[in-house]
């Protein structure tokens, strides 16, 4: 698949909104195409120009989907203050999500719990129900935290946090008229540990030398189970382990009218999988990869009083999946519908490399920049129909063979007053996707 685009666009003002629209425009193609990756920094530089609620919306939904949840929970949050009469329950649970996910359980329910006693007495009673089943478990001792230790000082920090998240529901499904499906129902035992360690140092080499050094492990444990009493679908078990133990370093010096800053990250990342089904055989998939992200940039100022800088930057990065984006127990299921993920996804990765001019020019400035970037194993979604049963849409996701795009940007901005601001941009790239 191949997509040539070129987007010109000049001279912009009016409160700097056709500037941002035009961010907005590529911003929301990108996400409606689920390359959130991209879609992300249009969406930045568009609320930066002016602030929207679906600008904010869909840039919190790009980093909940790309499972970046310490961002996707400070936009969500924003949201949830901002745009409160706009937002639905949809994003409460979402907001809810990345706080568990960051271990704040008592904090996601408290939201939610907010939230239901205002729309819904009924969820608000059985999520004060749930509380106190998380309260019996904290009382035993399942949850725990160190921090703040001795050695940690204004150079080092070393911290150690595990949370362990269990989770059981329950689903009836009554259908009335004509149904392609009988009424049935279906249970889900969740079962979640994450454990991380950390240790960074921050030493200065000398006064314009500074040297970081990490290392960290990640783990997770994973354990589900499905029951269902509906005859084309099966009871089923998925456990999954993850470990990433990863050493990170980076050197940052200025000296004359130089200043780089150049690192690598070395990471030995192993995943194991198991799905089973009723009737069918045990699939096992396994994943062991070493690699190294190396990242940095140069940036070049002719003299202290001049307008003109050049930077030259670098960075290899990835993307891993998800936990519900590899957990094949059923997430949502309707009687034609149902949406799952893959075990067998491996993690997408990012080369990248810009080069970019900039000049001020009084209460403006001007940008010239290229860029290039590779993403090799992109995940995104696909929808295809059960092979046992053709009426059946399953929607989960899958790993694409690689994408290239490259291109040229010209952007400027001039300052006329504190409230008004011309805004112009020409951008020309090209994107080829293989699947």
């Amino acid at each position: 698949m191949k997509k040539l685009s070129y987007i010109l666009l000049f001279c912009c003002s009016s409160f700097i909104c056709f500037s941002q629209n035009r961010n907005l425009k590529r911003a929301n193609k990108y996400f409606e195409r689920t390359f959130y990756t991209e879609a992300i920094p249009l969406f930045e530089k568009a609320i930066k120009e002016e602030e929207s609620f679906d600008a904010i919306k869909n840039l919190a939904d790009s980093y909940y989907f790309l499972n970046n949840m310490e961002k996707a929970s400070v936009n969500y949050k924003y949201l949830l203050k901002n745009y409160k009469k706009l937002v639905l329950e949809e994003y409460y649970i979402k907001y809810a999500n990345t706080l568990k996910a960051k271990g704040k359980l008592k904090l996601a329910y408290k939201i939610l719990q907010r939230y239901y006693k205002e729309n819904n007495p009924e969820k608000f009673t059985k999520l004060a129900q749930e509380i106190d089943y998380l309260e019996n478990i904290q009382a035993i001792g399942q949850r725990f935290a160190i921090e703040n230790l001795g050695l940690n000082t204004n150079e080092s920090e070393f911290e150690i946090d595990f949370n362990k998240i269990d989770n059981d529901t329950g689903n009836e499904f009554t259908f009335l008229a004509n149904s392609p499906a009988n009424n049935y129902e279906e249970f889900v035992d969740d079962h979640r540990s994450n454990t991380i360690i950390n240790l960074d140092y921050v030493a200065p080499i000398t006064k314009n030398t500074t040297l970081e050094l990490g290392v960290e492990s990640r783990t997770n444990k994973v354990e589900n189970t499905y029951k269902t009493d509906r005859i084309d679908f099966r009871n089923s078990d998925f456990t999954f382990d993850r470990n990433i133990y990863s050493f990170y370093t980076t050197v940052s010096q200025q000296f004359n009218n130089w200043k780089y800053n150049i690192g690598v990250r070395l990471e030995n990342y192993e995943a194991k999988n198991q799905f089973s089904e009723v009737g069918v055989e045990c699939s096992i998939f396994s994943d062991h990869q070493f690699t190294i992200y190396p990242s940095g940039f140069l940036k070049y100022t002719p003299n202290e009083n001049t307008n003109n800088s050049y930077v030259l930057s670098f960075s290899r990065r990835v993307d891993r999946p998800s936990l519900n984006q590899i957990n094949p127990i059923r997430q949502i299921s309707t009687p034609q519908i149902f949406i799952t993920g893959n075990p067998n996804l491996v993690p997408q990765f990012t080369n990248s490399i810009e080069l970019n001019y900039s000049r001020k020019l009084g209460r403006g400035t001007v940008t010239f920049g290229s860029f290039y970037r590779r993403i090799n194993d992109e995940i995104n979604r696909r929808g295809y129909f059960d092979d046992e049963n053709p009426t059946v849409l399953i929607i989960d996701y899958d790993n694409f063979d690689s994408t290239n795009a490259y291109g040229l940007e010209f952007t400027a901005n001039y300052k006329l007053n504190n409230w008004w601001r011309l805004n112009g941009s020409i951008d020309a790239y090209f994107r080829k996707q293989k699947e």
